[in-house]
């Protein structure tokens, strides 16, 4: 239809905006990513040399200590993404190993015969071995996540957190402009596969808007016509005319919507048409989504760029980033002494082990030598065997030569032994030695390592100096400018500070700051002047009032008994109503004009009373006032130099106030801060005086 295809059209050129505002916010996103960048110092005592040297941090023209901690907050930022985004892929992948193992869990339950078993379980213990793989990556991808999420976390302060909503807001941007398209994409497809539909229902409707058009103007026509002129006839006619083809157009309309198009569903062309309308909808809804996301990418933007030329945020992030640097040489310093204790502990098992070490060698040289005495044994054992067998040959006796036999054989095998248990022993003392000389290599490595391991806990010390004193500097630079640094707009030098810090013309912001103070007190004194005469007014109002109200009370009075009186009136007219018949008319017209007057009465009365109570509670909160400046006047400055407290009561009319304040008393300048209370009522009252 003509409206479906002219919201088309709008959508296609506000996407075509929002693609070229999309560029805009991607080229912001990598402004923020580059530059270089270096501290913003405030010294103290040299208010002169104070300059913000951060004039267009999107064009990489900064130099700021917050800018540095926006840029290593941008990475860190960029860091956590990337790792949860590896970690959300290694998971979606488990997921997918995990649907393999129980594919194949249900192929193995399926199975039949040997040969299909023997391929299913294998095809399984494949995909268990793969989903285990995934599963340790897994682990490992959530654990780099959670350190990179913890070092984004790590960083902390204003530019940091600007820094953060301003990449969230990006993000945010990003997602709902991938929403857009793609609900732009599907409205746009949907619309060309049912072009003929959509055109010819948008010739239809332009036939009826046309039609119900010129018959609203026949209508008009006929409406102004006179009906006694001529031609009346053909306009009327006209119009029935006009009706009658406006009729049809919207009857071919609704035929044509109710048209069915797919039998088995049951569409109708206003199905199409409605679907489609929707789809443009849920499109154009997308697209301003996406477009109230950039907007908001560009206030972020701007936020950032102020918080990064702001010299109060510089001096807080400049504490912020300082603490940073020393908690992380803190952990490193934590980091090194547990590495030296544990080489400490590792030095001395490796003594320990070297003691075991040379033990086991002692008794292993002592097994050996017991060795070769028992070898020695029996070879001597078998030389007197073989001897005595000798004798026994010559003398032939044939038990003796058996006897020695076997004495020979004994002895062979003993010596045998003896020679095996020597053979195991000197082994034995080779692998101890062995043993040994491993173990003083441990012991020397171990000893080697703490001297490293020493080294490297003082140069994480070392390393420490710096961060220290940077941030005893920043404390020391956040401490003077501590009472100006919040925004207080009681004190002036705050926006001197900007001043100074914004422009090169010091001098003139300084007597500019100096202007503005004494203009301050030129006013203030003014004020009390004009607040004077009005005390001094109200007096005189409020007796004026007082005098009235005693009037209105005497009046009220006077109201009440000629009331009392009218009504005794009114009963002796109705008393004489049978007696003086011929005096009713005139009766009823006096009683007449008494009612009214009463009525007049009772709106007087009412009025009084109304200004009565304002007034009483205007008296009240006038002797209020009264009292409580007179108790705030009555405050002394302090005796002594610098600041005081001071306190003071007042009292007017009945009324009592008590008041308290600050004081300061200087060589060039005084100031005063009191707070007064009466009657429920507050009043405050500040004033400085400056010596020129």
């Amino acid at each position: 239809m003509v409206l479906l295809s002219r919201q088309s059209i709008s959508n296609l050129s506000r996407w075509k905006n929002l693609m070229k505002k999309l560029s805009l916010s991607a080229l912001v996103a990598l402004l923020l990513c580059n530059a270089a960048s270096a501290d913003l110092t405030f010294e103290a005592g040299t208010l002169n040399d104070v300059k913000n040297n951060c004039s267009d941090p999107l064009n990489n023209v900064c130099d700021s200590a917050t800018y540095d901690e926006a840029q290593e907050a941008i990475a860190a930022y960029q860091a956590a993404a990337a790792a949860a985004a590896v970690a959300a892929d290694q998971a979606a992948e488990v997921i997918v190993l995990q649907t393999a193992v129980d594919a194949a869990e249900a192929v193995l339950a399926d199975a039949e015969g040997a040969a299909a078993i023997a391929a299913a379980e294998a095809a399984l213990e494949i995909a268990e071995d793969n989903l285990a793989d995934g599963q340790a990556d897994l682990a490992a991808a959530n654990a780099a996540s959670a350190q990179a999420a913890a070092v984004k976390a790590s960083y902390s302060g204003p530019a940091v957190e600007q820094t953060y909503a301003t990449l969230d807001a990006v993000a945010a941007a990003n997602a709902e402009i991938v929403e857009a398209n793609a609900a732009f994409a599907e409205s746009n497809e949907f619309a060309a596969e049912n072009a003929a539909i959509l055109g010819e229902y948008a010739a239809l409707v332009d036939d009826e808007a046309d039609a119900l058009e010129a018959y609203q103007e026949a209508r008009e026509a006929v409406n102004a016509a006179d009906p006694e002129a001529a031609g009346y006839d053909a306009l009327v006619a006209a119009k029935e005319a006009s009706a009658t083809a406006y009729a049809t157009a919207r009857s071919d309309r609704e035929d044509f919507e109710a048209t069915v198009i797919d039998e088995d569903a049951g569409t109708t062309n206003a199905d199409v048409v409605a679907e489609a309308a929707a789809l443009s909808a849920a499109s154009e809804a997308s697209i301003a989504a996406a477009e109230a996301a950039i907007t908001a990418v560009n206030d972020s933007v701007d936020d950032w760029d102020e918080t990064l030329t702001d010299w109060r945020a510089n001096i807080e992030q400049n504490l912020e980033s300082a603490q940073r640097d020393v908690a992380i040489a803190d952990a490193a310093i934590a980091d090194a002494e547990a590495e030296l204790a544990e080489g400490i502990s590792d030095s001395e098992a490796a003594e320990a082990a070297e003691a075991v070490a040379e033990a086991a060698l002692e008794a292993a040289t002592a097994d050996t030598a017991d060795a070769e005495a028992a070898l020695a044994d029996a070879e001597e054992a078998v030389t007197d065997a073989t001897e005595a067998l000798a004798e026994a040959n010559l003398a032939g006796d044939a038990d003796a030569i058996a006897a020695a036999e076997d004495a020979l054989d004994a002895a062979q095998d003993a010596e045998e032994a003896a020679q095996t248990a020597l053979t195991a022993a000197v082994t034995a003392e080779g692998l101890a030695e062995d043993a040994l000389v491993d173990a003083e290599a441990d012991a020397i490595a171990a000893a080697a390592a703490i001297a490293g391991l020493e080294a490297d806990l003082e140069a994480a010390e070392d390393a420490r100096v710096a961060p220290a004193a940077a941030l005893t500097a920043s404390q020391a630079e956040a401490d003077l400018h501590s009472s100006y640094l919040a925004a207080d707009t009681l004190n002036p030098a705050g926006d001197l500070m900007t001043a100074l810090v914004e422009t090169d013309n010091h001098a003139q912001a300084v007597v500019t700051a100096v202007s503005e103070t004494y203009g301050f007190t030129v006013t203030n004194a003014e004020n009390i002047a004009t607040n004077t005469a009005n005390i001094a007014t109200n007096a005189e109002n409020i007796a004026t009032n007082t005098a009235n109200i005693a009037t209105n009370t005497a009046n009220i009075a006077t109201n009440t008994t000629n009331i009392a009186t009218n009504a005794e009136g009114i009963k002796a007219n109705k008393d004489r109503l049978d007696v003086h018949e011929g005096l009713v008319t005139k009766n009823i017209a006096d009683i007449a004009s008494n009612k009214a007057g009463i009525a007049n009465n009772l709106g007087m009365i009412n009025k009084n009373s109304g200004a009565i109570a304002r007034l009483q509670g205007d008296v009240d909160v006038l002797r209020s006032g009264v009292a409580a400046t007179l108790a705030i006047a009555g405050m002394p400055v302090a005796p002594q130099a610098g600041w005081g407290v001071a306190v003071g009561a007042g009292s007017f009319d009945g009324e009592s106030a008590v008041a308290a304040g600050l004081t300061f008393s200087g060589e060039k300048a005084n100031f005063k801060l009191s707070i007064g209370n009466s009657g429920g009522e507050t009043t405050v009252s500040a004033g400085v005086a400056i010596s020129l």
